[in-house]
């Protein structure tokens, strides 16, 4: 089947519309793919931190199974 004219018109015009990169975010992306993604060190982050940025991006639906979990052991050590 092939494309209709008004398809090929309009795949013209919103590649026409279509932004182009910046240099330096085309240069950093070229030097990132030759080295195959890696993934960038984070320097000077503790695991503390790490551990903090975990729970701030966590759904608080998700927090709620470790919680009542943590309050239920505080509760038993509590309880003579």
């Amino acid at each position: 089947m092939e494309p209709r004219r008004d398809e090929i018109d309009l795949a013209a015009e919103l590649r026409m519309l279509r932004p182009t990169p910046r240099q330096e975010f085309a240069a950093a992306l070229d030097a990132r793919a030759t080295t195959g993604f890696s993934p960038t060190p984070k320097r000077g982050r503790i695991p503390i931190g790490r551990f903090a940025s975990r729970l701030r991006t966590m759904p608080p639906r998700r927090l709620l199974v470790p919680a009542g979990g943590f309050a239920a052991a505080a509760i038993v050590v509590a309880t003579p």
